[in-house]
Formats: C-alpha cells, structure tokens, sequence
C-alpha cells in the first residue's frame, strides 16, 4: 500500500528528530539554523530573513542565543564527532525550544508544524546530565581559597573542608557551574567577615559572562572604579576638559579656548 507523501514526510520527520544528538547551551537543548532550515523544509536564508523581519518578537536567552569568540570557541570544543559546526563560523545563532516554535509559526507549514512537535517529543525534552567543570573553570575557586589562606592564615585542608561541607561534595570536582559561583561568593564572605581576627584591606574584581567566572584579580594599588561620570566630574574639578572625539572634530579652536577659560574659572572658583 502507498503511503501519502504527507504520511511519508511524518515518517522521515520521526526518524530525523528521533535519532538527533541534541546541542545544549546553557544547560539548555539547542539547534543550529542550518539544521531547523533542513528539518523545516526550507531554506538557511528564509530562517535569517524571517528573523531580521521579526527581530522584535526574539529574545536573546529566551529565543536564541548568539555566540562569538570565545563563548563561540567553548562551545566547539564542546561538540562531539557527530556534532559540527563549520570551523571558520564568526558567530552563530542556536535556537531555543521557544525560538524553534516561533519560527514553524512564521512558516505556517504542515511540515514545519509536524517537525516541531517531532522536535519537541524528542529533541527537546533531552536535558544534559550534570555537568561537573572542568579544571579552567574552577581557577577563580582556587584563586578565592588562596586569598582566603593568605590573609586569614588558614591551612589549605581546613579552606577546603569548609566548602565541601557546604555543598555536601567530597570535592570541588563535583560542584556544578551554579555551585561553583555560590562556592566563590561563600570564601569572598568568609574574608569580609567581622569576627575574623584579620580583616583584609583589599578589593577584587570578579568578571561573570553568561554565568560563567571567566576571571578574579586585586584591584590595583592606586586603581579605582568609578562611573564614567564620577570620573569625568573629578577630571573636570581637576582642570582637565573631557570632549568626546566627535564633538573635537566639529569643534573650532575658538571654541575650545572658551571652554578652557570656563573650565580654568571653575577650578578657581571651586577652590574657594
């Protein structure tokens, strides 16, 4: 007996979404617009236009994620043998459950719509298993407990100890990304707490992107933080004029002479 080609193409769909190896990006199953094109019946550049006419309706997180540098190189090294990406790609786009939907909803195909729900079954529904990080990962960990030993005088075993006890973990090893910040957060507390005979006279820096420690260091000796606009208002009561380049470049020499004169009459006055 012949099958339909409608019956056909939810066979192949079956089949395509069933036997996929699901991409995940933030603890979250994802897929590449080159792979929903082909699942979808359509074409690469029909997924971007339907994107750049619509770009209001997406929501980087909840839609898609965009990856470049080195978030775009983590991810590679992530991918398994059977999971590629093209090794010269500047930045790529990776569609979420919501972001897929959106798009089979744009289409308003009978595949499209087939596929998705095949996608959501099978391909979706997969969560990672959990994921302990990897030794790069729990640098700024190690770096925290270092400051903590230095300044607190404790011994490496007791530092540690007290983090396994924590997390209920036998070792670092085995904290999870999520754990790892609290674990961080949890040493940087233990050096700013009162009760302790030595209180440290320093400041740290700690960069998040996307979750992710991606770096820890001491703010210099000298080194300050500060808004732009806290810093223009002190260079300014300095006697210092702070332009913007373009604003310099349509600027005429008379012009910045008065400035000058009304910035150097300022810092007089505010001397008094």
């Amino acid at each position: 007996m012949k099958k339909t080609l409608s019956e056909a193409t939810a066979i192949t769909v079956q089949i395509s979404a069933e036997s996929l190896s699901p991409l995940h990006h933030n603890q979250l199953p994802v897929i590449t617009t080159e792979l929903l094109a082909s699942l979808y019946g359509t074409e690469v550049n029909g997924i971007q236009q339907n994107f750049k006419r619509n770009i209001a309706r997406f929501v980087v997180g909840k839609h898609f994620f965009k990856l470049e540098g080195n978030e775009l190189r983590d991810f590679k090294n992530r991918l398994t043998d059977s999971q590629s990406v093209a090794k010269h790609t500047r930045s790529l786009i990776l569609w979420t459950e919501r972001g897929a939907a959106r798009h089979a909803k744009m289409l308003a195909t009978e595949q499209a719509w087939e596929v998705f729900e095949k996608l959501e079954d099978c391909y979706f529904s997969q969560r990672p298993e959990r994921r302990s990080t990897t030794t790069d990962d729990r640098t700024p960990l190690r770096d925290a407990v270092n400051i903590l030993v230095g300044k607190k005088g404790m011994m490496y075993p007791d530092a540690y100890t007290m983090i396994h006890q924590r997390f209920a973990v036998s070792h670092i090893e085995q904290l999870s990304q999520t754990q790892m910040l609290e674990a961080i957060e949890y040493i940087h507390c233990l050096l700013l707490d009162e009760n302790h005979p030595t209180i440290p006279d320093f400041s740290f820096i700690t960069t998040i992107k996307n979750g992710k420690v991606t770096g820890m260091r001491h703010v210099a000796k000298g080194e300050h933080l500060m808004t732009f606009d806290a810093f223009k208002e002190i260079a300014e009561r300095a006697g210092y004029l702070v332009i913007h380049s373009d604003n310099l470049r349509s600027m005429t020499l008379d012009k910045l002479m008065v400035m000058g004169k009304k910035s150097a009459i300022s810092v007089a006055n505010s001397a008094f």
